[in-house]
């Protein structure tokens, strides 16, 4: 390759490293069970980053529920939690193109997840905050 710029994809590359270290060391340690990690890291894992650099996927809850060994019921209820908290955002809803579902778009925004404990009438309950 003489006089030619050798294309890498080295940047890419060291961005996916420095969001799974992240991803593990900062948001993981704030997520209330091992569900909403397990749906959290394959949702990173199989996202893809845009050429603004935020992390965006599109799994069914189908393939979700199937990769992780978790029912739908499940993986909705953690979509909930982690929408709520605001941990994960929609960008744009699924549709049912030919027959095949095809999941709603979302984007992990990068913030803990955060359960703020409120005591009412001396019972603790935890509320998530974010909203």
């Amino acid at each position: 390759m003489s006089g030619a710029t050798k294309k890498t994809n080295s940047g890419r590359s060291k961005k996916r490293w420095e969001d799974g270290h992240r991803l593990v060391n900062e948001i993981f340690p704030t997520l209330p069970s091992p569900s909403h990690r397990n749906v959290l890291m394959l949702c990173w894992f199989f996202g893809e980053l845009t050429d603004k650099g935020h992390t965006v996927f599109d799994l069914t809850k189908e393939q979700i529920s199937t990769r992780c060994g978790i029912s739908e019921r499940r993986v909705r209820q953690v979509f909930k939690d982690l929408e709520e908290a605001k941990v994960i955002i929609t960008r744009k809803n699924g549709c049912n193109a030919g027959g095949r579902g095809l999941g709603s778009e979302r984007m992990i925004t990068w913030r803990p997840y955060q359960a703020i404990r409120e005591t009412i009438k001396g019972e603790a309950s935890f509320t998530v905050s974010g909203k």
